[in-house]
């Protein structure tokens, strides 16, 4: 299994990840609005893109602007690291909840783990 998976192979995991759990799901340039009965989960998925790395935090903030429903749940998808461990966690929980907002790690063996 590759270690760092780009924006295409990571949405595939993402994907098939999804499947699995009885979502179904559309595709618009690296966004996956998924569907499950009523419930609304809009995932956006950050696989590894060529230039300058921004920050979890920066990353955040262009999600933020497309929050639109507050029953909807949001995710920000990445390959898993500690560096974006380490600023999940420095956002507080508070703002998260209120967010509705979770981060979906892939590690190198294709293992998914929402926090």
């Amino acid at each position: 299994a590759k270690m760092k998976r780009n924006t295409e192979d990571l949405t595939n995991l993402i994907k098939a990840w999804l499947n699995e759990h009885g979502w179904s799901y559309e595709e618009n340039k690296g966004i996956l609005e998924a569907f499950n009965g009523e419930k609304k989960w809009v995932i956006n998925v950050q696989g590894i893109k060529r230039g300058r790395k921004q920050t979890l935090p920066v990353k955040l903030g262009e999600v933020i602007k497309h929050i639109d429903d507050l029953n909807t749940h949001y995710s920000m998808a990445f390959n898993d690291s500690l560096t974006y461990r380490r600023q999940w966690n420095e956002i507080p929980t508070m703002v998260k909840e209120r967010l509705n907002m979770s981060v979906i790690l892939a590690d190198k063996k294709g293992n998914i783990t929402e926090l």
